[in-house]
């Protein structure tokens, strides 16, 4: 059966050379002899390669070169090089969140629950003040409840749940399911939404920083809030050079985190006591809950440092960041239960587990659907009750 040959289109290898010839490896020679009709691979060399380069299996039949396509592309922050042909592990990570989001579409429409109000309230609102009232009161939280929350970890997952609260889904990951082997790139991006009326959806990198994270995620919330679709690829040291909805919702996020009020009176206040400016921003960061990168931005923005200023102290910080990042240790590792709640939006997960057991969908689609099995699935549900 192993020498059993298969004939894949030269249309379909032409496409997988064009895309893959770099991942090609010890296959790249055999590859060459099936692409001139030289040789054929057998069976076993062709799913051997289709799953080396993640490639659905069902490519190896088609006569023509598939067509991919990914619409999220169009609602990228910025351009960028990693974006012209997206990743194979973009393309995934998207088609598991938009298949989720859709069945969460279809679970709420068939247990009759209303569209979110909150979806799309924004659309015609361009005061960053306006948009971040309208968000904290939708999420019932205020900037003073943040002051009793120390930890930068403990306040993302605070508003992670108050998404959950309000039907928002928020899903993470740094790699495609459990395969540590495929990693999502941060400078492809850090987060996307998709925005719903029954379902909208926030997926977030977590091969980025906390602190990035944590702006990720209320960058995209307003992005639900206005209600266009985002894939947020922006570094986060630079926001200068994109478009006017994308300042927006950078400004909305910064003022949520650190609003204008408050950074004006204590930036007066640390001035009086300390005139270096490094020194100054090192203070408002045990402050605010903010990234460096965001209370630079807001001092700029709010005329409390010059350009010069922000320029030497945006240097300074992106040097800082680059090595943060690359001494940041993976979250891969640990306990596999408690990383797994990271990665699973709970309200999402008990949708799931209540639809399996009522027969409305199988435990096999539940545990594709979330990268898990019967074992890990059922830990986690019992890992939420318990939150609960």
């Amino acid at each position: 059966m192993s020498k059993e040959t298969i004939k894949i289109s030269k249309e379909v290898l032409g496409w997988i050379y064009d895309k893959y010839a770099e991942k090609l490896g010890t296959a790249y020679k055999n590859f060459l002899l099936w692409i001139s009709g030289e040789k054929e691979p057998t069976i076993k060399q062709a799913v051997d390669l289709f799953n080396k380069l993640n490639l659905p299996i069902r490519y190896m039949f088609l006569s023509e070169a598939p067509k991919e396509e990914l619409k999220l592309v169009e609602f990228r922050t910025m351009d960028s090089k990693e974006l012209d042909s997206p990743s194979r592990e973009l393309m995934d990570v998207y088609n598991n969140m938009l298949e989720i989001k859709d069945w969460m579409v279809d679970y709420s429409k068939t247990n009759e629950l209303e569209p979110l109000k909150f979806v799309k309230s924004c659309e015609r609102i361009t005061d960053k003040h306006i948009i971040a009232n309208k968000i904290m009161k939708e999420m019932n939280f205020t900037f003073a409840d943040f002051d009793r929350i120390t930890d930068t970890r403990v306040l993302f997952n605070y508003i992670r749940k108050k998404c959950e609260d309000i039907g928002i889904i928020v899903m993470m990951n740094g790699i495609i399911g459990s395969n540590t082997h495929r990693k999502l790139n941060i400078n492809e991006f850090r987060a996307f939404a998709l925005v719903d009326e029954y379902a909208p959806l926030v997926f977030i990198n977590s091969d980025d920083s906390i602190n990035a994270r944590l702006f990720s995620l209320l960058h995209e919330i307003v992005h639900i809030f206005i209600g266009i679709d985002s894939l947020y690829n922006l570094n986060e040291y630079n926001t200068f050079g994109i478009s006017n909805m994308e300042v927006l919702c950078n400004a909305v996020a910064a003022e949520i985190l650190v609003p204008d009020e408050y950074i004006k009176n204590e930036y007066i206040r640390i001035r009086n006591i300390e005139k270096d400016k490094s020194s100054i921003i090192n203070e408002l960061n045990n402050i605010f809950h903010g990234s460096e990168y965001v209370i630079i931005r807001k001092l700029y923005d709010n005329k409390l440092i010059s350009k010069d200023n922000y320029d030497e102290l945006i240097d300074r910080y992106k040097k800082k960041y680059i090595e943060q990042l690359k001494n940041k240790k993976s979250e891969s590792g640990g306990n596999y239960n408690v990383t797994l709640r990271t990665k699973i939006d709970g309200r999402l997960a008990m949708a799931l587990n209540a639809s399996a057991e009522n027969g409305l969908i199988s435990y096999v689609d539940v545990y594709r659907m979330t990268y898990t099995n019967r074992s890990t699935f059922d830990k986690l549900i019992k890992n939420i009750r318990g939150d609960y």
